[in-house]
């Protein structure tokens, strides 16, 4: 007897077929749902296989381009540069993945000149537009612009693959200028010719006409698609900083011709042809030296570096002068002071009458000197920079256009100040030039007197520069008292311009003035009188050391540079081409 189900049915009666049924479609269902995952498998894996072979075409495209692109970037450059003036070359390129063609116009350079700390443009060098010659496939971009190599990814950044043939080296700029013209897809063959040359040369020079002054700006900038990668090369060719323009696509960098002015070379330093007259009628006109860097002055231990150098005649009139260091005469010497001693060597063109003891050697020869220019240009540049914004609103004793020291002592802390008339008259009248937080710029603009017991005092000079920008022609120290923190005289500098005449009437000064007048006869002059004691050093024109004044040279200035840096890389020549050639393709 069979078993029934649950149901009262037999197991396997035909009324009870649907598991069967149920598990047959299941697996008919599982069989279709294996070959749709099957095929959609195949389908991806072919899909991502495609694409990965289309990847690895165009990335072998990519790098074919860039070999062929850096072959034809040398055959131009031998056009521009070299002394052929026609080359073809196959580039082999279907245009299938990825085309090539010239772009001319895209870019530009331009090479412009400006006067000491001045924006505004004096000549423009050059001004050209560069053109390139592009490849682009997908997001890869590669280009030939300007006799570099450029290549651009898709994250938008540019890099440099091969440089330009700029160069500077030995404060010499070269920029041979690749110029690429021509309209039109390079597919199979490129033409290159020789369309035009122009040089040009630029020398460092005094000369009045001249384009590269001293402390002029050269601005080379660059505009093009791939500017920072350009900016990338300037930094690290031309060792400076480049500033970048996204709106313009540009990057610039600044180089500085010299100012031409040697550095201080002893105490007194007459830059003028006109007489250095040193006549001590009372007590004993006295030079020597010390180093700051050492220490403060000390007479029990100074040096015999207390140079007087004269670019005309020098005459040594009467009274005890004790000059212990050398003297050297541009002009004639006339040592007519038989209590004169000079510890060192005297060097002269030309001898009148030596009377006296000089320890050293005397020779007479020419004596050239490296020419001082006159400062008033890089002055009235400061006055320019500093007027239109400065710190006066920060010291109320600023008041108007002059300091107002007769309440008590002004302190000026680091910035630019500018004053008509700086007048401290009396004791109780002070001036402090405070640089623990950095260095201090002051614009006198008219007149500048420190008399009667005034003083000017600089404190913190460790820390850094206070530079006092006389654009006068009339400045005293008379009875003044002007000191330094630790003598170090390199922390006060007082410029003034060719026709100052200045003056140092007893009292102390500690510091330098440097008030080169250009070599000019009768222009300028400053005379340092009854009993001044100077330490630090004297630039000047027409000279008068006088009645038992005193110079100690601060040694500590011999490495300095006269006139403060402009942080941009020097420059005292300039070679520039312009090179232009034409891309065509070859019919």
């Amino acid at each position: 007897m069979g078993h029934w189900g649950d149901s009262g049915q037999p197991r396997g009666s035909p009324h009870n077929n649907w598991g069967t049924a149920t598990r047959a479609q299941a697996e008919t269902i599982g069989v279709v749902l294996l070959l749709f995952f099957v095929m959609t498998t195949v389908a991806l894996t072919a899909s991502v296989g495609s694409a990965g072979l289309e990847m690895a075409s165009n990335t072998a495209e990519t790098s074919k381009a860039e070999v062929t692109l850096m072959q034809l970037d040398n055959r131009m450059e031998q056009v521009a540069l070299g002394d052929t003036k026609l080359q073809t070359m196959a580039l082999g390129l279907d245009g299938k993945e990825g085309t090539m063609h010239v772009r001319e116009g895209a870019g530009s350079i331009r090479v412009e000149v400006f006067p000491y700390e001045s924006n505004e443009v004096e000549t423009v060098l050059v001004n050209e537009p560069l053109g390139d010659v592009v490849y682009r496939n997908g997001n890869v971009t590669l280009a030939a612009q300007g006799g570099g190599l450029w290549r651009v990814d898709g994250d938008g950044q540019a890099r440099m693959i091969s440089a330009p043939r700029f160069h500077y080296k030995d404060d010499t700029l070269t920029l041979p200028i690749i110029v690429t013209s021509g309209q039109t897809t390079l597919d199979t063959e490129a033409v290159i010719t020789e369309q035009s040359v122009h040089s040009q040369s630029v020398y460092h020079s005094q000369d009045e006409g001249a384009i590269l002054k001293p402390g002029s700006r050269v601005r080379v900038t660059i505009q093009s698609d791939y500017y920072v990668a350009w900016g990338a090369y300037f930094e690290r060719e031309f060792n400076g900083t480049v500033t970048y323009d996204s709106a313009a696509e540009t990057a610039s960098i600044e180089f500085a011709a010299p100012l031409q002015n040697p550095g201080v070379l002893g105490g007194l330093f007459s830059t003028s042809p006109d007489d250095v007259i040193i006549k001590a009628s009372s007590g004993t006109d006295f030079t020597d030296s010390y180093d700051s860097r050492v220490g403060p002055y000390d007479a029990a231990t100074a040096g015999s570096n207390g140079h007087v150098i004269g670019a005309g005649d020098v005459e040594i009139t009467t009274g005890q002068v004790n000059i212990n260091g050398d003297l050297i005469a541009g002009g004639s010497l006339n040592a007519n002071s038989n209590s004169m001693y000079i510890s060192g060597n005297v060097t002269y063109s030309s001898l009148v009458t030596q009377k006296g003891t000089i320890a050293g050697w005397m020779k007479q020869q020419p004596v050239y000197f490296e020419d001082v220019a006159a400062i008033d240009r890089v002055i009235d540049a400061k006055v320019r920079a500093i007027a239109p914004t400065n710190d006066n609103a920060n010291v109320s004793a600023l008041s108007g256009t002059n300091v107002d020291a007769s309440g008590g002592p002004v302190t000026l802390s680091a910035g630019d100040y500018i004053v008509d008339d700086l007048t401290l008259d009396g004791s109780d009248e002070v001036l402090v030039l405070d640089l623990s937080q950095g260095d201090v710029n002051l614009v006198v603009n008219n007149s500048l007197t420190v008399s009667n017991g005034a003083e000017l005092r600089v404190i913190n000079s460790e820390n850094g520069t206070a530079r006092v920008w006389f654009n006068g022609t009339a400045l005293t120290f008379n009875y003044a008292t002007v000191t330094v923190a630790g003598d170090r005289a390199n922390s006060l500098w007082i410029y003034a311009p060719a026709d100052a005449d200045m003056l140092l009437y007893d009292g102390q000064f500690t510091g330098v003035i440097y008030a080169p007048n250009g070599g000019n006869a009768g222009v300028g002059s400053v005379t340092i009188e009854h009993f001044a004691d100077i330490k630090g050093a004297i630039v000047a024109g027409q000279t008068e050391f006088l009645t038992g004044s005193s110079i100690h040279f601060d040694e500590a200035l011999l490495p300095t540079d006269p006139i403060p840096p402009t942080g941009h890389s020097p420059i005292r020549y300039i070679h520039l081409s312009v090179n232009e050639i034409e891309l065509t393709e070859s019919d």
